[in-house]
């Protein structure tokens, strides 16, 4: 019995070259099926987990609960960030995905003059 007649007995009676031949189309095809996600590598979101995708949702709503002026000048606000289902963010990004900057400007609106 030759090497040629045991590898044919292997390959279920193929031959060697056929069965490469499927082997290649096999492994192309599988790589031309791959999944790719809806972000590219010039988005943030390609480097993060798909749990953190699905985690995160666009929107950020600001509660101002209570606002003051010291008698030295110094302004005051107590505010809750929500996401828009109603879900409270950590502005450090400690306990939810990515830290919140929040800046707050001091205005005042007069009454129309009558």
């Amino acid at each position: 019995m030759s090497i040629q007649s045991v590898l044919r007995k292997m390959n279920g009676g193929m031959p060697a070259r056929t069965g490469r031949g499927l082997l290649l189309l096999a492994v192309a095809l599988s790589l031309t099926g791959a999944k790719k996600g809806p972000y590219g590598p010039h988005d943030k979101a390609f480097f993060a987990s798909q749990p953190i995708i699905d985690f995160l949702r666009p929107g950020l709503v600001i509660t101002i609960n209570s606002a003051s002026i010291g008698a030295d000048g110094t302004i005051t606000a107590t505010y809750t960030l929500t996401d828009p289902v109603g879900l409270p963010l950590d502005a450090a990004g400690v306990y939810t995905p990515g830290p919140i900057t929040i800046s707050l400007v001091a205005a005042y609106i007069p009454e129309e003059e009558s």
